[in-house]
């Protein structure tokens, strides 16, 4: 092991110390313990450009979660609970844990709602009126479930005829990354949904380049506009000149400042430093464009730094 990595070794060891971690819930803690190893790492030297460090957290496998009943409103609910609870055990992000919720809940919702009310379905009296959940993990990190019923296989009429509804199915195809519906083995509907469970732990842009990329895309979409007002107002050049200046000082200035301050700066004097900037808001609208503040709003300015101040103070190991 080379001295680079004995020293990572070292730092994330005694980033494992208990006092460190109390308060984190289980799902958290390895997190944690990566913030804690690069604040020990960089808060003498600092650094310049983007840290990833990857690390690994093995958890015990997951069993298959699976749920039947009679397609009742009863039954559904506790089944999207169940679901739920599936998915929080398994330390989920909070994207993934709304998204899953949503999707399947709309699913469950549409077996109690529609699967059972056809005359085809009504005048079979050997087919139960059934709901089933099943929902597992893969290899690859992505959660399949299939929610089943025993109705009469309706085939889903083109959305461009439709005259109501279709809104749950389009709120289906947005919260998941794959969604399906085939008949049953016994005749019924079979609807299944695939969630690719992930977060964002980075930009594909490194550095300043994402902060580039986001201001020409939004110098895109407000070309049009800008355009309608250079053709009716036609400003001068000192106009378009100001403007300018003050679009850059006022969102790409601050912003890139923040994103270089954050590589040398640690989280705790960051987040102070950034507490103070209504103050500072408040102070250059007296200083340069005379605008006294009124009392409630020196009240709230107050209030919302306070609030920074505290937050930032109780951060336990930070």
């Amino acid at each position: 092991m080379d001295v680079a990595s004995a020293d990572l070794a070292r730092v994330a060891a005694n980033a494992r110390r208990p006092e460190l971690l109390l308060g984190r819930e289980a799902g958290s803690v390895t997190e944690r313990i990566c913030e804690v190893t690069l604040e020990l790492l960089t808060r003498h030297t600092g650094h310049s450009d983007d840290i990833t460090l990857l690390a690994a957290q093995r958890v015990p496998a997951s069993a298959p979660l699976h749920r039947q009943g009679p397609a009742t409103v009863d039954t559904a609910t506790q089944a999207r609970h169940d679901f739920v609870a599936w998915l929080t055990e398994l330390g989920v992000a909070d994207a993934d844990l709304v998204a899953g919720e949503h999707a399947v809940g709309e699913l469950l919702a549409n077996v109690v709602e529609h699967a059972y009310d056809t005359r085809e379905t009504a005048a079979r009296a050997d087919r139960p009126n059934a709901l089933e959940l099943a929902a597992h993990l893969g290899e690859r990190g992505q959660v399949t479930c299939t929610v089943v019923d025993r109705g009469a296989w309706v085939e889903p009429a083109p959305v461009a005829t439709r005259t109501s509804g279709g809104r749950g199915l389009a709120l289906i195809h947005a919260f998941t990354d794959s969604f399906a519906v085939e008949p049953g083995a016994d005749g019924g509907t079979r609807a299944e949904v695939v969630l690719a469970l992930g977060r964002l732990v980075g930009t594909r842009l490194p550095g300043l380049q994402a902060t580039a990329a986001a201001s020409g895309c939004a110098a895109l979409l407000t070309a049009p506009a800008l355009v309608a007002v250079l053709v009716v107002e036609r400003p001068g050049p000192w106009v378009l000149l100001a403007a300018v200046a003050s679009g850059v000082l006022s969102s790409v200035v601050p912003y890139a400042l923040d994103l270089t301050a954050l590589g040398s700066v640690p989280p705790r004097a960051f987040g102070v430093l950034s507490s103070v900037h209504p103050v500072l808001a408040v102070v250059v609208g007296v200083v340069l464009l005379h605008q006294v503040p009124a009392g409630h709003e020196l009240v709230g300015t107050a209030v919302v730094v306070l609030a920074n101040v505290v937050a930032v103070a109780t951060m336990r190991g930070r």
